[in-house]
């Protein structure tokens, strides 16, 4: 503190270089874990999952249903609309 009220411009520089590099580390440690959110709708709905058509319950009209990656750290948000008339739906 002595030599920076001294006037030594070695001291003032090597402080800045500090403090911007204090702060943008304290900048990406504030930043929040990326989430997902994704709505999958549980219908049913005639496919051939082998070449015979047959009444399939799919989510978003997919079988097999969506792929969901993340990685760890990551939020996940899945809302679930069920179409099924008379069925409950599970997901695991």
């Amino acid at each position: 503190l002595a030599q920076a009220l001294q006037g030594n411009p070695r001291f003032r520089c090597d402080t800045m270089t500090m403090i911007l590099a204090v702060s943008v580390l304290l900048a990406f440690s504030c930043v929040p874990a990326s989430s997902l959110s994704t709505t999958w709708v549980i219908s049913s709905e005639y496919k051939q999952p082998d070449c015979v058509d047959r009444l399939a319950i799919t989510v978003n009209g997919m079988l097999p249903g969506p792929e969901l990656r993340v990685q760890p750290g990551e939020d996940i948000e899945v809302v679930v609309q069920n179409r099924l008339r008379d069925q409950s739906v599970s997901i695991h």
